[in-house]
């Protein structure tokens, strides 16, 4: 099975982002898609230009666009058992309330699991964004079956990604994707902030593909084999 996780930005250009993945060999056959920084309207767009079925949610407005905020899962097959999960605290100088999405993905009669989140920035302490990267680690923990979480940790440093780590093995969760992916460049500095982690699932392959004037992220892709 082949997932990718996308931060669009603002959920702009979602013309360009759709014909970026109908072009990328890494992108276009993906079964599952995580995006983030969505509208209510520019997930079902993106939905419609790749034919497939939608989850969707938010918490809150965007401060800048006024609309919606939230993250959204996209599978060629049907979704079942949704579920929009608020993340606490945000923070006190250009803070955005966070949140995840869940879905259970069927695919030859096996069933995955999938998470698109998108946590809160810097501005919020390390302690309190592992909080709300425990709100998560708390709903998983109450199932069984393989799980594949993406999405947007804005994980600046390393110290960042180890807790997030640390958080996520509670409910068994490890790291698929790579600690060198550098998803995001500002002010001419690499940052790693888009990851994968996952539950009776092996990471086969995957990477980043990088794809120009759309967003201030890069897609992260990855295939999996996943346990029945």
């Amino acid at each position: 099975m082949r997932l990718f996780s996308w931060n669009i930005e603002l959920g702009h250009n979602i013309d360009l982002a759709a014909e970026a993945i109908l072009d990328h060999p890494d992108l276009q056959n993906a079964d599952v898609v995580l995006v983030q920084e969505m509208s209510p309207q520019s997930a079902d767009d993106l939905a419609t230009r790749l034919s497939m079925h939608c989850f969707y949610d938010s918490v809150a407005d965007h401060w800048k666009t006024k609309e919606p905020f939230g993250n959204a899962v996209l599978s060629r097959t049907p979704l079942s058992d949704p579920l929009h999960l608020p993340l606490p605290h945000v923070a006190r100088i250009a803070g955005q309330p966070r949140s995840a999405v869940l879905a259970t993905v069927t695919k030859d009669d096996v069933e995955l699991r999938v998470g698109s989140i998108h946590m809160e920035i810097p501005a919020l302490s390390l302690r309190k964004r592992v909080l709300q990267l425990g709100a998560l680690a708390d709903a998983l923990a109450e199932t069984t079956g393989p799980v594949v979480i993406g999405g947007d940790f804005n994980s600046i440093t390393p110290r960042s990604r180890k807790a997030y780590e640390r958080t996520l093995y509670a409910p068994g969760l490890e790291r698929l994707s790579g600690l060198d992916q550098e998803t995001c460049r500002r002010f001419n500095r690499p940052f790693f902030l888009d990851h994968f982690f996952g539950r009776g699932v092996k990471a086969l392959d995957g990477g980043v593909v990088h794809v120009k004037s759309v967003s201030d992220h890069e897609p992260i892709w990855i295939e999996l084999a996943v346990s029945p």
